[in-house]
């Protein structure tokens, strides 16, 4: 079974979506893609703890999150800035990362954590959004990560084809019809409740498609048995999936 690299995070990530990120990363490390990595919609770090494994020296990973969440059967607002900082030092107790973490505290469409972020050196490689799953702020995070992408890179799109997040889907389809640069590369769904799936879209470039997809079917193909793994291509706009079946 896949195992969770990181469990003293609490977050949602299944284990198969992460599989996918790892095979996303290593994929870039085997073909020398070098840049920046960022998410939009840190938590507490459960994803962006994967960019920071694969990090080199020259490469900074930024977090982008208010680091507030408010609690309505409370009413209080409970600030985790800390505990995600301390589950990050944790990881570089354990590894020994390279490069820089850089935890940005706002919204992501602040013009200064913009222009920080146009600022940075060596582009981007790998952008998770994860923020606000209203339609125009998810469609404004999808622009703001294409604009700082590397041609080679990749964007992550978090609930996407989820029922409980219908705007984030839609905000997708908006920006492939505005931006043709992109495209569909996989989408994995976890077979399980909506709320917990933790589906994930990957967007590329045409130029590296074949490429990216050649290493998702090798790293799946390696485990489909073992995991339960389905790879198919999906009639929802041609994408190819990967569905988790159940035992």
């Amino acid at each position: 079974m896949l195992e969770d690299k990181f469990p003293w995070i609490q977050g949602w990530l299944h284990p198969v979506v992460a599989h996918g990120i790892e095979t996303l990363l290593r994929a870039q490390d085997e073909m020398s893609i070098f840049g920046n990595s960022l998410e939009i919609g840190v938590y507490k770090g459960k994803t962006i703890a994967h960019f920071i494994s694969h990090r080199r020296e020259e490469e900074f990973t930024f977090g982008v999150d208010p680091f507030v969440i408010y609690n309505p059967n409370e009413d209080l607002s409970i600030d985790f800035f800390d505990e995600c900082r301390a589950n990050i030092a944790e990881l570089n107790k354990i590894s020994e990362i390279k490069g820089q973490t850089i935890l940005l505290r706002g919204i992501s469409s602040s013009p200064d954590i913009q222009s920080y972020l146009a600022n940075s050196s060596l582009g981007f490689r790998v952008a998770s959004v994860d923020g606000s799953h209203l339609f125009e702020d998810c469609l404004q995070d999808l622009i703001l990560a294409s604009s700082l992408m590397n041609n080679n890179g990749v964007i992550i799109v978090d609930d996407f084809c989820n029922p409980l997040n219908a705007e984030v889907t839609l905000a997708v389809s908006q920006f492939l019809l505005r931006d043709c640069a992109w495209q569909p590369l996989l989408m994995i769904t976890p077979n399980c409740s909506p709320r917990y799936g933790s589906t994930r879209l990957f967007l590329c470039k045409p130029s590296y498609y074949e490429l990216y997809l050649e290493s998702f079917v090798k790293a799946f193909s390696e485990t489909i048995q073992r995991e339960k793994y389905l790879f198919t291509d999906s009639l929802l706009c041609n994408i190819n999936c990967i569905h988790l079946i159940p035992s």
